[in-house]
């Protein structure tokens, strides 16, 4: 249990610094320049540890149908015959899952899913975040799912039954783009939306119309902020302010952010004892429900155990 003190407390408002000589604590200047946008957050931010925050509501369902919406939108029939299409929150829950699955094979951050259903059809948005792939061995499948790529037709029978290149096979939603001097692989996007549609079209027997939105910067949503903290967790033996340092590097433009918060627990640093650290960065409202915040949460799976990260942010 984290001790309670009157200098711990003063001290989580980041926008606070207490000077020796006065002995009484001032305000400090944010500079928002865009030399130093990551510098602004990571130094004027509290660290600490074993400090928990107490809330008893989600911001997101405490501020559903006020100051934002569902992510889908569509009215049902209850007179069909299909046990499956008759529970529309199973379909939901499958569509869901199997396109974040996928993603995640893919190396791909995914933000959110929006559904929307026209008569008999579905159009499915999907916002994410596509990492620069520099290297082949990031592209690289495994010779396991060699066999299932195999089966839905999208690797050529030869490069899977000639041992010799099961280990160079590159993932056939990836195309090499090579521009001057730099080189990358990429997303496939036409080939990638048209397997989507099929498979999924063959499964309900429905016509789904899916298009991509590429997202920029991880500043623009907490799922992305989430999704890319864990990645950089699981990649780094379970070091949190490494972590946490790669992530904020990757954040653009943080004009918008009012405040952030980033709560992880778990075995960090490989500790023998779960613990708690935490991160801070401005005011966080959670009973004011005007303020644009919004949340995420995610888990981290290593092989010293998993790892809960959470972030709330507070926008303009």
């Amino acid at each position: 249990m984290a001790r309670c003190s009157k200098k711990l407390l003063r001290s989580e408002n980041a926008l606070y610094n207490f000077n020796k000589e006065k002995f009484s604590w001032e305000k400090a200047r944010i500079n928002n320049n865009k030399n130093n946008l990551f510098t602004s957050l990571l130094d004027l931010g509290t660290h600490s540890t074993c400090k928990r925050m107490s809330q008893k509501v989600a911001p997101i369902s405490f501020r559903k149908g006020f100051s934002n919406s569902w992510d889908s939108l569509y009215f049902n029939s209850y007179k069909q015959n299909n046990p499956v299409l008759k529970n529309s929150f199973q379909m939901e829950l499958f569509i869901r899952s199997y396109i974040k699955s996928i993603f995640t094979n893919l190396n791909l951050f995914l933000n959110k899913i929006q559904i929307n259903k026209v008569k008999d059809t579905f159009y499915i948005q999907i916002f994410f975040l596509e990492k620069d792939m520099k290297m082949k061995r990031k592209v690289l499948i495994k010779d396991k799912r060699a066999r299932l790529f195999k089966a839905l037709k999208l690797l050529k029978d030869e490069s899977v039954n000639d041992k010799t290149n099961t280990s160079q096979l590159v993932n056939p939603f990836y195309t090499y783009k090579k521009a001057g001097i730099t080189s990358s692989w990429s997303l496939d996007n036409e080939k990638f939306i048209n397997h989507l549609e099929e498979r999924l079209t063959s499964f309900f027997k429905k016509d789904f119309k899916i298009s991509f939105n590429k997202e920029i910067d991880l500043a623009n949503s907490p799922t992305l902020f989430t999704n890319y903290l864990v990645n950089e967790i699981e990649n780094s033996n379970v070091s949190f302010k490494g972590a946490l340092t790669r992530t904020f590097k990757e954040l653009i433009n943080t004009k918008n952010i009012k405040g952030i918060r980033i709560n992880c627990s778990g075995r960090l640093g490989r500790a023998p004892m779960a613990k708690t650290e935490w991160f801070k960065y401005g005011q966080i409202p959670l009973n004011t429900v005007n303020a644009k915040l919004e949340y995420s949460q995610s888990t981290a799976f290593t092989k010293y155990g998993s790892i809960g990260v959470k972030v709330w942010i507070y926008y303009k």
